[in-house]
């Protein structure tokens, strides 16, 4: 704009016809002279005098231009105040014009006297004189306030892609610390063996070529001070191994750290070999470098550890944007150097070199450790303000955890001091310094390769005009072994405003570098690059790539940086080129705004905006962009007869918007839901051509812009003023539980429903949006119903139909599933708060929130039964060696009620008798069972285990185990009760002969078996404890040999129901039983004498012969009846045989 306004002041100020008219009375002059001269004198003083006459009247008329210029140069910055722009851009204007001319050359050969504009510098000079008119005209004319940032500020980056594009010819630096030279030097030279080899290659054709210091071979010096000669060895130097540049100053200085150093004094035994290291130095574009300090004259041997200091293992120049404020750096042909050097061994602990506007010094640190290694990596920055340049060193092995020191070069101090925090992870290996945040200040990324299993991260630290670091980040590495972080470097390589990170972890496979965006947000990758991406042929191999990333760089004059990584262990240096980024910004219009219920089309326009950083074009910039817009429309309801559009375009330009006419399909039946559009932007790439193409746009990464969405609703009438104030009532209902809204834990799941009435105007889009507590799910969804299931309550939002008319009632019922809902004591006290929210797009004057408590209760109960498997036993009839007997105790627990058991547990109590008892009883080790499954029981006191060696008839034992048990398997025992004296001891407890063994008696002890009733989950699991016992028959006789006995054997069964602890306990169940089994003996009676037994039979005859000779005397032994049937039957036959009965039978 200042160029237009001095172009414009030159027209008004009739500049043009004054030097047409000035030039043509310069040039009649100049003939009519000439012609004179030559007419009166000779040729040699004509000559003379004409070229006199020429000089003289050339400089009146470049006088008269410069005046011009200069009151074109007034005027112009008046009418550029007074329009609006900015006065102070002209300033940058002149700064970017003297940068001009000094890449070109132009101020060499220019002449002030005959210069038809005046110079730069006295432009500049008045147009600051001249800043406070124009900034008040500026003032006058109402233009909006000046920007807070000073275009000045800018000026470092301008002045940097001015440079880069005009340099034709790009080149990059490569160093090859173990490389070596080509075959002539070799065999000159035949010891100089790896020295190390720096390359200056093309970017175009990829020729290279060496840079060498003055001399390849070894060079000696003499050392004045102590009279001492000195050798430096060249071959594995490592020359190459750190390199840096002096853009300000065209210098480069290249390192080469493992330089041997020989020290010997002639005529003595001196003779001394130093790892020294050296620098070499030299303008930019030279191919040969000088040995700064050959002599070692700057260099202290007055300290202990003053061998191997590795010199030049790190070196840095401040850049130009750095150096550009410091004070003194006032001439123009003066040089003012600022450089930091690291000799990370020097005093066994590391110092630093630090040249600050030519003046240098040594830093070390003032808190030792021979660890510490100071001058591993160096920078410089401006962090805390932005004149104050700082630099920047790196100890990682400072205390095992590495620490990073911040040094002003003025003052010689320590301004800060950044420490690790975990032991080996190397922090501060690496280093690197760019503005991420744009806010003028540099930030600090520190590298920590080592850190974890050698994952490695990076340290993010952001300078403030606190002056002090604040640590926003840290990005990690993924890979075990990929030493993330060992490699750092900060460019903006999407030309933002924010410089972006390059992070390189060479261990990673064969190599990957991660790319960060920098911004005012957090930082996420924005690429990840792989070596195996660069391989063009199946043999080839990249390794170890970024082992080094080089400064961003715009090597190629497309205004976006570059950035050059090395593989060193595959010998590769691969450059990556930036292409233009280009943002997008997507705006949708429809015409009409809003449909009628009857429309058949609406046009949708897509007004695409494009924000591209400003680029130097060239010839090869004649291709033309193509963009493809994709428009989704109506993508969920599909009531347009079209869903997706292709509208693409052949070029970018952001005044120029693409439409198209959209159909609507016919009897849609929802006006209320609005056509959705959806637009996503792409650039269309020609992938045709192999070659790079520098200036092809690339669309930015994670660009959320480039997409847009709109909304084309329908016209739904609601009055005049197209306002649908609705009144919507709501009730809340429960179903499936019991009274007072209360459910019991465990039992059937239950229902909620929410009625909605509308007693105002049509409530459009009225949906209920229920959130539930937790544990709370949707036993099926309802299909106008969705779920949301990414908070921690569930959360249902249901569509209530569309719209609700006035006097319209809707109801939504949701089963609930309650399965996961077993503690009702994680809820506040044992409620649940249901809650629903009304959402419609209509104002709605009624209810908006509905909120319902549910009481939750539990009610369940275990019942208790118990039996002997045989109640009585009868030792009688018992032979001397009778067989034990087994019996054993059954119990049954029934879990009853719909809540589920937390914890609940079954206790028996077993009677035991004292402890000087012999064994009388044997109990098996208890067994539960629930549904069928085996589960262990514990005694509160330790059971003695012993093994039944005695018991005899083990088949006998088995017809009596129901489960097959062993014999010989372990039991717990009961004592003798003989052996606890009575009737005498047990006097209190025998009646009738009858003992009674249970917990109850105070003399019997007795131990308790606890059994975890916790997996009876549901009504049909059913639990049984069955406990075998075995009562040893020959001692129980031998105990009650001589007397009747009764033993009452008693088993106490309770069940308990720990949690829940607030319940419901059901009517009819029993908690504690008692299982009694019932021994009965009587004593065998004594054998009869044989005499008594014969004496009995004997008079046992003799009163049967009486009893006998009785009855003969009294008839009883004749029997009258007999005898008169025998008569009778006798009459019988006679008559039979009769003559006159026999013929008649013939007959």
């Amino acid at each position: 704009m200042f160029i237009l306004a001095h172009e414009m002041s030159h027209d008004m100020l009739l500049h043009t016809s004054e030097t047409l008219s000035f030039g043509v009375i310069y040039y009649v002059a100049t003939i009519v002279c000439s012609f004179l001269i030559w007419v009166f004198y000779e040729s040699r003083t004509a000559a003379t005098l004409c070229s006199t006459m020429y000089i003289l009247f050339a400089a009146i008329f470049s006088w008269y231009k410069r005046q011009s210029e200069t009151e074109a140069d007034e005027v112009g910055l008046e009418l550029a105040a007074k329009s609006c722009i900015d006065p102070r851009e002209v300033l940058v204007f002149f700064e970017m014009m003297k940068k001009f001319e000094e890449l070109t050359h132009q101020d060499k050969f220019q002449i002030p006297l005959f210069m038809d504009h005046p110079t730069l510098d006295k432009r500049e000079k008045r147009t600051i004189q001249l800043m406070p008119t124009a900034l008040e005209l500026r003032k006058q004319a109402k233009c909006p306030k000046l920007p807070a940032k000073d275009p000045r500020d800018r000026l470092p980056y301008y002045m940097k892609d001015i440079e880069k594009h005009m340099l034709k010819d790009t080149k990059i630096l490569v160093g090859a610390p173990k490389g070596n030279y080509s075959s002539p030097s070799i065999q000159r030279f035949p010891y100089l063996i790896e020295p190390g080899v720096v390359f200056r290659c093309a970017i175009k054709n990829s020729k290279c070529q060496i840079i060498k210091p003055e001399k390849i071979e070894n060079e000696k010096g003499y050392e004045t001070r102590f009279a001492m000669n000195i050798l430096i060895r060249k071959q594995f130097g490592w020359f190459g191994s750190a390199i840096s540049v002096d853009e300000i100053n065209g210098i480069l200085t290249v390192c080469a750290p493992r330089t041997i150093v020989v020290i010997s004094k002639p005529f003595t035994n001196i003779n001394f070999e130093t790892l020294q290291g050296m620098c070499y130095s030299g303008e930019v574009s030279s191919d040969v470098l000088s040995i700064e300090d050959k002599n070692l004259m700057s260099y202290s041997f007055d300290s202990k550890f003053w061998y191997n200091p590795l010199h030049g293992f790190s070196v840095h120049y401040a850049s130009m944007k750095q150096t550009k404020g410091n004070k003194g750096n006032k001439g123009k042909k003066e040089r003012k150097i600022n450089r930091i050097v690291g000799k990370p061994k020097h005093e066994d602990y590391g110092t630093v070199d630090v040249v600050y506007l030519n003046e240098t010094m040594s830093i070390e640190l003032s808190f030792l450790d021979n660890l510490s290694q100071f001058g591993y990596s160096v920078e410089s920055g401006y962090f805390f303000k932005k004149d104050q340049l700082l630099f920047v060193s790196g100890a990682p092995g400072w205390h095992y955890v590495g620490t990073v020191i911040i040094i002003n070069p003025e003052s010689r101090e320590f301004v800060t001091k950044l420490d690790g925090t975990h032991i080996g992870e190397f922090f501060g290996a690496s280093l690197a310094v760019g503005d991420l945040n744009n806010d003028g200040l540099d930030d600090l990324l520190i590298g920590a390769p080592l850190w974890g299993e050698d994952n490695g991260r990076v340290y993010v630290f952001v300078g403030t005009s606190k002056g002090q670091f604040e640590m926003t980040q840290i990005l990690y590495g993924t890979a075990e072994g990929g030493h993330f972080g060992y490699a750092i470097a900060s460019g903006d390589l999407d030309a933002d405003g924010f410089d972006d990170i390059i992070v390189g972890s060479p261990w990673e496979n064969d190599g990957v570098i991660y790319v960060f965006n920098g911004g005012s947000d957090y930082l996420e990758v924005s690429e990840r690059i792989e070596a195996a991406k660069f391989l063009r042929r199946p043999s080839q191999k990249i390794q170890r790539f970024g082992f080094s990333i080089s400064k961003p760089v715009d090597i190629d004059a497309n205004g976006y940086l570059d950035i050059a990584v090395g593989a060193y262990k595959s010998g590769h240096a691969i450059i990556l080129r930036s292409k233009p980024v280009i943002k997008t910004q997507l705006l949708i219009e429809t015409v009409p705004n809003t449909l009628q219920r009857d429309a058949r089309q609406f046009l949708v326009k897509i007004c695409p905006l494009y924000f591209v950083r400003n680029v130097l074009y060239n010839s090869e910039q004649g291709t033309s962009i193509k963009s493809k817009i994709t428009v989704t429309i109506d993508e969920r309801y599909q009531r347009t007869q079209q869903t997706i559009l292709e509208l693409k375009s052949s070029n970018l330009t952001s005044n120029v918007c693409l439409s198209a006419q959209v159909n609507i399909s016919r009897n849609i039946r929802d006006f209320i839901e609005p056509i959705s559009i959806f637009a996503k932007h792409d650039l269309l790439y020609d992938n045709t051509s192999s070659n790079f193409c520098k200036y092809c746009l690339v669309e930015k990464r994670n660009n959320k812009l480039q997409t847009a969405q709109a909304f084309l609703p329908f016209n739904i009438g609601c009055g005049e003023d197209k306002v649908c104030n609705s009144n919507i009532s709501a009730t809340a209902k429960f179903y499936n539980i019991q009274y007072n809204d209360t459910w019991v834990i465990g039992s059937s799941d239950i229902s909620l429903e929410i009625s909605l009435k509308n007693y105002g105007e049509p409530a459009y889009l009225t949906i209920l949006e229920f959130t539930f507590p937790e544990r709370i799910m949707l036993r099926s969804i309802l299909p106008f119903c969705q779920e949301d299931n990414s908070k921690e309550n569930l959360i249902v939002i249901c569509d209530t139909g569309n719209p609700i008319w006035n006097g319209e009632e809707r109801n939504v019922k949701l089963n609930l599933d309650m399965r996961h809902l077993i503690n009702g004591s994680l809820y506040d006290h044992n409620k649940l708060y249901f809650s629903a929210i009304i959402k419609t797009r209509s104002i709605n004057h009624g209810t908006t929130n509905i909120n319902k408590t549910l009481n939750l209760v539990n009610e369940v109960s275990l019942s208790l039964h118990g039996k002997a498997n045989e109640e009585a036993y009868y030792l009688t009839t018992l032979n001397e060696s009778s067989s034990n007997i087994t019996f054993q105790h059954t119990y049954q627990v029934y879990k009853l009620g719909a809540s589920p058991i937390e914890d609940a547990q079954l206790v028996v109590k077993v009677p035991l008798a004292t402890e000087d008892s012999t064994t009388l009883i044997y109990m098996y080790k208890p067994q539960l069972y629930v549904s069928g499954e085996l589960f262990e029981c514990f005694s509160e006191s330790t059971l003695v285990d012993s093994q039944l060696g005695e018991v005899q008839e083990e088949s006998f034992l088995d017809k009596f185990d129901i489960h097959k048990r062993n014999v010989e398997a372990s039991a717990v025992y009961l004592s003798d009760a003989k052996n606890v004296q009575t009737p005498e001891t047990l006097n209190k407890n025998l009646t009738d002969n009858i003992i009674y063994i249970n917990c109850s008696t105070p003399e019997i002890a007795c131990t308790t078996i606890v059994c975890s009733l916790n997996t009876l989950k549901t009504l049909q699991d059913v639990g049984k404890l069955v406990i075998k016992f075995l009562l040893n028959v020959d001692k129980f006789k031998a105990n009650f040999s001589n007397k009747r006995a009764v033993v009452k054997f008693t088993t106490e069964v309770n069940v308990e129901i720990i949690k829940p602890d607030e319940r419901l306990d059901i009517n009819g169940t029993r908690s504690t039983v008692e299982v009694m089994t019932m021994f009965y003996y009587t004593p065998k009676m004594e054998k009869l004498q044989l005499w008594i037994i014969i004496v009995s039979v004997l008079v046992g005859l003799l009163l049967l012969c009486i009893c006998v000779a009785i009855l003969n005397m009294l008839g009883f032994f004749k029997r009258k009846g007999k005898q008169d049937l025998k008569k009778q039957e006798i009459d019988e036959v006679s008559i039979l045989w009769h003559p006159m009965i026999l013929k008649a039978k013939i007959n």
